[in-house]
C-alpha cells in the first residue's frame, strides 16, 4: 500500500441486469453494450462497435439466436462468442473474459452467472465439497 494523491480515474462499470426466463436480459445487455460503445465510439461504424462487444455464454449458445435479429430499429451484429462449459468455476470465468479482452472487446456480457453459483464447479459445489473434506479429514 501507498499513500498518494487522489486522481480522478475513468471507471469501468459493473451493471447486473436481472429478471426472470425470457423477461429480455441477454437482448437487452447486447443493446446497451451498443449504446455504450456508441457513445465513446460516436464515429465508428456499427461493425466497428460489435467488435468491441464479448458476451460469455453458459446458456447452451442461446445467444447466437440475437446475432442479425432486429428490435426496434437496431440490429444485433457479430459480437465476440464466448461458449463456457462446465465445470463453471471463477478461475475458467476470468478465462474467458480474459480471452475477450484479447480479441479488443471493451463491453463483455456473461450470460448467466446463475451457473457460478449453482453449477457444475459453482460456488455451492466448491463449498460442499470443503464441508465434506473438512469432516472427513
Amino acid at each position: 500500500m501507498a499513500v498518494k494523491r487522489a486522481k480522478r480515474q475513468m471507471l469501468i462499470g459493473a451493471i447486473a441486469v436481472m429478471g426472470p426466463s425470457g423477461s429480455g436480459k441477454t437482448l437487452g445487455s447486447l443493446l446497451l453494450a451498443l449504446g455504450m460503445m456508441r457513445e465513446k465510439y460516436p464515429d465508428a461504424t456499427d461493425e466497428e462497435i460489435w467488435e468491441k462487444i464479448g458476451l460469455v455464454d453458459t446458456e447452451h449458445e442461446r445467444s447466437l439466436v440475437y446475432e442479425g435479429m432486429e428490435y426496434n430499429g437496431e440490429r444485433i451484429g457479430q459480437f465476440w462468442h464466448y461458449n463456457l462449459v462446465a465445470p463453471y468455476t471463477i478461475p475458467r470465468y476470468e478465462q474467458a473474459m480474459d480471452e475477450l479482452k484479447a480479441t479488443g472487446c471493451e463491453v463483455i456480457i456473461i450470460d448467466s452467472t446463475s451457473h457460478d453459483w449453482e453449477g457444475e464447479g459453482g460456488v455451492l459445489e466448491y463449498t460442499r465439497n470443503r464441508e465434506v473434506a473438512f469432516k472427513t479429514g
